[in-house]
């Protein structure tokens, strides 16, 4: 597996868990809201951001971290806020890359991403 999918597969478990966060607190609110997808800035590692973000034609395009024009595409604006917001902590930027890091080295172990 390239650098490129292990560092999508790795933010894609990021967003995952973190917008379950949100999931579940969602449950008890009205069943009748409904969420639409949106593509939210600033969140994006390298080479994992949505396709034709910051002037480029494709996903897996970043250039680094944390850019402000790179997107990635979440379930709905409040998990876009809701992720944005925590990620104003440097502690928790660092803890997102050591999952993304962590995850990379497992799925090149053969250990996840099966």
């Amino acid at each position: 597996m390239s650098m490129k999918s292990l560092k999508t597969v790795a933010m894609g478990a990021m967003v995952t868990s973190m917008t379950s966060c949100v999931g579940m607190t969602e449950a008890s609110e009205s069943s009748a809201a409904v969420s639409q997808k949106v593509e939210c800035k600033g969140i994006a590692l390298q080479y994992i951001n949505g396709c034709a973000a910051n002037g480029h034609e494709c996903s897996a395009q970043a250039a680094k971290d944390w850019d402000e024009n790179e997107w990635i595409e979440v379930a709905s604006a409040k998990d876009c806020k809701f992720i944005q917001d925590a990620l104003q902590s440097s502690a928790m930027r660092k803890y997102v890359e050591d999952i993304r890091d962590e995850t990379i080295a497992l799925t090149k172990r053969g250990k996840f991403g099966k």
